[in-house]
């Protein structure tokens, strides 16, 4: 197995930075698909590299994207990807 060098393990670890979370809401917002207020403490999807929040039940464009990527993510970091 290879071992990456510390430059290297700083790049993966900042584009994983930028990955879309699920998490709870810290602060009212605006869903940025629907429009709606979000509410502190509802549950949103988050995409820190354009700082938006989408409304879980209210946004299903960014629901279904952000279901593909949890998809893609997992066969890649449990060896199912083949690229």
């Amino acid at each position: 197995m290879r071992r990456l060098s510390a430059a290297q393990l700083s790049l993966n670890h900042k584009n994983m930075n930028n990955d879309p979370k699920q998490m709870t809401s810290r602060f009212p917002s605006t869903c940025a698909e629907s429009g709606k207020t979000i509410p502190k403490g509802a549950e949103i999807i988050y995409y820190p590299s354009n700082r938006s929040a989408y409304l879980i039940g209210h946004a299903p464009k960014a629901e279904q994207e952000f279901r593909e990527f949890q998809s893609l993510a997992y066969e890649e970091d449990h060896g199912f990807c083949t690229y």
